[in-house]
């Protein structure tokens, strides 16, 4: 240990700190330096490690977004994430499928459009796996035809939002609604 020329000091009464923090000094540069009570911060460190184990507990409902465009899936991403949802994406409905069975989700938001396997077909697939038919599913896309709409119901999505009306409140309203 080098000789030093510091000299402790005690904090102020009006700042905020630990008990383990002992008091400030300055170093050779003038920069303010926090001495710790070694006695302290051993005791914590104790308290730490022989503290029990708690489980991670997931309370946020998870969300799985799945559309082919970047610009989409980051703004449904947004949206959700800013009403507090824990969001996962997929550019692809195999991509989609594969991270359905992978983890636990409250609801599913497909893009209909997209390259290999349509949202209608990801939805159909997704009604017919016995562990993901009961969760929910929203179609968000640019179709807007009454076909289309039937046949985004009938592949077992329980919402159907036309992008060129999409609105953030009424999107939330209708997650909201369906994962109760």
């Amino acid at each position: 240990r080098g000789i030093t020329n510091e000299v402790v000091r005690p904090l102020p009464a009006h700042a905020v700190s630990s008990p383990i923090v002992a008091g400030a000094s300055l170093d050779g540069e003038g920069n303010p330096r926090l001495s710790l009570d070694p006695r302290l911060l051993v005791e914590a460190a104790r308290s730490i490690r022989s503290a029990p184990a708690r489980p991670v507990v997931r309370d946020t409902p998870r969300i799985l977004v799945c559309d082919d465009s970047l610009t989409s899936r980051m703004l449904e991403q947004s949206i959700l994430e800013s009403a507090g949802y824990d969001v996962t994406t997929a550019s692809s409905g195999e991509e989609a499928l594969e991270k359905a069975r992978l983890e636990r989700f409250a609801l599913f938001v497909v893009d209909v459009e997209m390259p290999g396997m349509t949202g209608f077909e990801t939805v159909a697939r997704m009604r017919a796996d016995p562990a993901l038919s009961a969760i929910p599913a929203v179609l968000v896309t640019s179709r807007a035809a009454p076909e289309d709409r039937r046949r985004g119901l009938e592949a077992g999505a329980r919402a159907y939002i036309i992008k060129g009306e999409f609105a953030q409140n009424e999107f939330l309203d209708t997650v909201r609604r369906l994962m109760g």
